[in-house]
């Protein structure tokens, strides 16, 4: 009798526990964590022009992988949250769509070093012609 009523607490605890943790799906696991921004290169420039935008601001953005929630922080200071979720979008590509602002961004990732690569927003209505992209490293 007590075997069976340790059992079934068992059961009980695991089913609880199985409950409460929240599985990250494969293509939301390679954004999760704070990145920041290393640099801002500019889409189509002209032949004399800078290939890189300078920039002061310190720049951190975060995906929760678990709640699906982006923050963006500047200079420590919250400017953008929202939910977000991984699409295949127009040529077959990965996009990070924003749902609070009806967006999205084409998205690069790459393994060594960690890196993402988000390119300029677009309406997701529309397509994405141009545009600087956005260089962020793992923190």
């Amino acid at each position: 009798m007590n075997y069976l009523k340790a059992l079934f607490s068992a059961l009980i605890l695991m089913s609880c526990q199985i409950e409460s943790s929240q599985e990250i799906s494969p293509e939301f696991i390679q954004f999760n964590g704070k990145w920041k921004l290393q640099k801002i290169a500019i889409g189509f420039r002209s032949p004399d022009g800078k290939s890189e935008v300078a920039f002061t601001r310190e720049e951190i953005i975060e995906f929760d992988a678990s709640k699906k929630i982006f923050t963006k922080t500047i200079d420590g200071k919250n400017v953008e949250i929202t939910n977000f979720e991984v699409k295949k979008m127009s040529f077959d590509r990965n996009a990070i769509v924003f749902t609070k602002s009806n967006t999205y961004s084409f998205v690069t990732v790459t393994e060594n070093p960690a890196t993402i690569i988000l390119y300029e927003r677009s309406p997701l209505e529309a397509e994405l012609a141009d545009g600087n992209s956005y260089h962020y490293v793992k923190l």
